[in-house]
């Protein structure tokens, strides 16, 4: 949260929040941005997520997962994530040290940012539990035409790599340690946050 709120911009159009989960950083982005749409996968997350939006008339969620492609997917539930309620994407190279043993398989929607041809997008937040490149893949013709600011959390090292890759014509990035781990350890190197500033809009 407070991560967050130090690489904001001040006041903005649309702010979205992909993997929103119950909504920690509502609070945030709802006094800031005029419209907020939220997006989460999970029933049990979205249900608490709901609930804000009395309190928060600019927020509109969206029970869905963002990927790189429409349709009904499986996304799976690993004991290390169960107090968040978070679904991921089957990856073989999650690491049992982050993700622990798979516990449950979930079937949900998944859409295409692009695919709601938005405009006046200022800021993206970006926690999908693995999905990162899926999610900018699926979104890359909305963020080269509005280019909001980007915050990503990194939760494979080579995603971010690949993210850095993909749009490193359009942004300046910044790597933001996870202050949970020690420098240079494993999961140090692999879990991090990625902020991501436009050349120019």
């Amino acid at each position: 949260y407070n991560m967050i709120r130090a690489h904001l911009p001040s006041r903005g159009a649309i702010a979205l929040d992909i993997g929103a989960n119950m909504g920690q950083n509502i609070s945030l982005l709802a006094p800031r941005f005029n419209r907020v749409l939220a997006f989460e996968p999970s029933r049990e997350a979205f249900y608490n997520l709901a609930k804000m939006v009395k309190d928060y008339p600019n927020l509109e969620v969206y029970n869905v997962a963002m990927l790189d492609a429409t349709g009904i997917i499986c996304l799976f539930r690993y004991e290390k994530a169960l107090k968040d309620f978070d679904l991921t994407v089957l990856d073989e190279s999650k690491s049992f040290e982050c993700w622990g043993h798979k516990t449950e398989e979930v079937s949900v929607l998944a859409i295409r940012l692009d695919d709601l041809h938005l405009s006046n997008v200022d800021f993206i937040k970006l926690d999908v539990e693995g999905a990162e490149l899926a999610v900018i893949q699926g979104a890359i013709e909305t963020i080269k035409k509005n280019r909001p600011t980007l915050f990503i959390e990194v939760h494979e090292k080579c995603q971010g790599e690949q993210i850095m890759s993909l749009l490193q014509n359009v942004y300046n990035f910044k790597v933001i340690r996870h202050s949970a781990y020690a420098p240079n350890t494993f999961l140090w190197e692999k879990h991090y946050f990625l902020f991501a500033i436009p050349l120019e809009r």
